[in-house]
């Protein structure tokens, strides 16, 4: 994840990108494109919870990560704002 990037975002590039699909319905589909659109990721989990909990705020960094299902993927959040996403076999 970019520093300027929220965890909830990064989550949602990072599942797109590996799952195959668009991660917004606002955005058009290109000419082509006939991805599937993710579901909102408040469909799983608090994207605000989550991003509160791994925001850099200058305070010290807590440890650990949350781990969770999305599109079935493996989604883990790392404390130290690794987003790593393994995808369904």
């Amino acid at each position: 994840m970019s520093p300027k990037e929220s965890p909830s975002n990064a989550v949602v590039s990072a599942v797109a990108a590996v799952a195959g699909y668009r991660p917004v319905a606002t955005e058009p589909a290109g000419e082509g494109d006939t991805a599937p659109v993710l579901d909102p990721l408040y469909s799983v989990i608090d994207p605000d919870a989550l991003d509160e909990m791994f925001r850099d705020d200058g305070s010290p960094a807590i440890s650990g990560r949350v781990r969770f299902s999305y599109h079935d993927c493996d989604v883990a959040v790392l404390s130290d704002g690794v987003v790593e996403v393994t995808p369904p076999e």
